[in-house]
């Protein structure tokens, strides 16, 4: 992630961040990356947040494994869902290579320095199996910005 003013939000905003994430609906793009996937197949929630997306996919009946960078959102993550999850840092995945059948990571590759993308990219191929499915999500625009909460964002083009 970038600079630690971005985590340091996360961090003593964690609350507040879950509470105003948890009813978003990302139910449509759940149902598209469920169809890769069976029951009991192996999830990692990459940037888990406040655990709305590790109860979706629990649900679902995949072994989901959430991982944040926030410890405060972990255990947030954990609490809501039921599911484990592990603080980690997506530049150092503490993973096996292949050990994973999915990776859904929305939101989190956004707080990346577009520098660090390509080799973390990289390190979510070497964790997946092979015909694994990544799902992410990134904020469309260029360059990069620091909002009002501190956090600092980097914006991908279309063609990126």
């Amino acid at each position: 992630m970038r600079k630690s003013r971005t985590r340091q939000y996360y961090e003593s905003c964690a609350a507040q961040y879950a509470m105003s994430t948890s009813a978003i609906d990302l139910s449509e793009q759940l149902a598209l990356f469920g169809r890769h996937l069976t029951p009991r197949t192996r999830v990692l929630d990459l940037g888990s947040g406040g655990g709305r997306d590790l109860r979706s996919l629990s649900s679902m009946g995949v072994a989901v494994l959430g991982m944040d960078y926030s410890r405060a959102l972990c255990a947030i993550a954990s609490q809501t869902s039921g599911c484990p999850v592990v603080c980690g840092d997506m530049r150092s995945l503490p993973f096996r290579d292949a050990v994973f059948d999915g990776v859904w990571c929305i939101g989190a590759l956004l707080h990346l320095k577009r520098a660090d993308v390509p080799a973390v990219l990289l390190a979510i191929h070497q964790i997946l199996v092979e015909h694994g499915v990544l799902a992410c999500s990134v904020k469309l625009g260029q360059g990069s910005a620091t909002d009002d909460k501190g956090r600092e964002f980097t914006f991908f083009g279309r063609q990126e």
